[in-house]
């Protein structure tokens, strides 16, 4: 293992890498090169930088919340947590938790603690995810917090499937309609093209759109695919690095009808669902404001979130520190605010949690609404464009034999 060391040595400031089998082990290596002050952290190995790898099998919240809960019963059963680890090991549902697990393992018994054990994890646990389990081993309280964290694994599955489920027709049904289109246009048209071309007629308009598009397919269709393909990493490169083209879209998309308000309320529910659980778990309040904002997927409102967060840092009450944040309808600005003097705040925030997920399931069935109808009139429009294209020139030119 590779341990990052800083410390002083020679009334100097030092930060090397140790390599040690154990953390007595690298301590003792800082002793004997006569570094003083030292602090030991573990540097993440190439085994755990693959769990850092965007394209590795991650697995599914579902999946890790059924895990989380066996963990929970195994140790609710006085099973000694190396055992529990040693036994995940072997038998979790697919080879990255069995993988992942090992390493947990091997880095207890290396000397870490389950906190550092678990830290080059965070992408899959989320960094409230490491509080929890980090809080339950403090207070003795881990399969607690392993039931709690698997509950809100769960409630985020189910979050995500209502999102997909709500953009799954639409793009579904955008897809087939692009690849049918490009199918006809690349195939089809130009046979009928060479037929029209032949009696020299004056085309219908809705005729020549169709032509111009088979031809540019046909003369840059190679230059168009490419183009998209740059276009979609220049947009994947965007989003990763969150920079601030991403992030003017990310404001503009939080204005657009019915989608927009989606993202709202599935972002505030996840926010108020971990601030709930992270409450209810009795962490740190301020280190729970924080941590909870990593539950927002969208930079705009997180960064809203965080500042009214560095507010209640500062003093402030929850009322006036989540009033800069429009996002958060005023009612619940002000059940906050009264819960936080009141003493009441867990409450409100499970009655936020159940508020915003309302909200969010009611949008989803308002989007489903709109689209179906949506959907089958942009079918019936490019049905519509095609058969003109195509049947009003035979048309025209049946008349003009006759």
């Amino acid at each position: 293992m590779r341990f990052e060391v800083s410390g002083i040595q020679n009334a100097k400031p030092i930060n090397i890498t140790l390599h040690a089998t154990s953390r007595a082990q690298a301590k003792q290596l800082a002793t004997n090169l006569h570094i003083t002050n030292a602090r030991l952290s573990l540097r993440p190995s190439t085994f755990i930088s693959s769990f850092a790898n965007p394209f590795g099998r991650k697995p599914s919240p579902l999946v890790l919340s059924q895990n989380l809960h066996l963990f929970a019963i195994m140790l609710d059963s006085a099973l000694p947590l190396k055992d529990t680890l040693e036994s995940l090991a072997q038998s979790a549902p697919s080879a990255f938790l069995r993988d992942m697990y090992r390493q947990i393992l091997l880095c207890i018994q290396a000397g870490l603690s389950f906190q550092e054990a678990l830290a080059p994890f965070s992408r899959i646990f989320s960094p409230m995810g490491v509080a929890l389990l980090s809080a339950g081993v403090e207070s003795s309280q881990l399969p607690q917090m392993l039931k709690i964290l698997s509950a809100y694994f769960k409630d985020l599955s189910n979050n995500h499937a209502n999102f997909l489920k709500a953009l799954f027709y639409p793009s579904f049904v955008l897809l087939s309609i692009c690849v049918a289109f490009v199918v006809i246009a690349y195939f089809v048209i130009p046979q009928f093209a060479e037929l029209f071309a032949s009696f020299g007629a004056v085309l219908p308009l809705s005729t020549q759109a169709l032509m111009a598009v088979s031809s540019a397919l046909h003369s840059y269709g190679a230059f168009i695919a490419l183009g998209a393909l740059l276009f979609g990493a220049f947009v994947w490169g965007c989003v990763a690095r969150e920079n601030a083209l991403y992030r003017r879209f990310a404001a503009a998309f939080l204005r657009a009808p019915l989608f927009g308000s989606l993202v709202v309320y599935r972002d505030l529910w996840a926010y108020f669902l971990s601030f709930w659980y992270l409450y209810t778990a009795r962490l740190d309040f301020k280190q729970v404001l924080h941590l909870a904002a990593h539950a927002i997927q969208s930079p705009i409102i997180k960064a809203q979130i965080l500042q009214s967060a560095e507010l209640v840092a500062r003093g402030q009450n929850l009322g006036v520190a989540f009033a800069r944040c429009n996002f958060i309808d005023n009612n619940i600005k002000h059940f906050l605010a009264t819960a936080d003097k009141s003493g009441q705040l867990e409450q409100m925030l499970e009655l936020s949690t159940k508020y915003y997920q309302g909200l969010y399931e009611q949008k989803i069935a308002r989007i489903l609404a709109f689209i179906e109808p949506l959907s089958t009139m942009l079918i019936a429009l490019v049905v519509a464009w095609l058969a003109f294209g195509i049947f009003l020139p035979i048309w025209d030119l049946g008349g003009i034999n006759l």
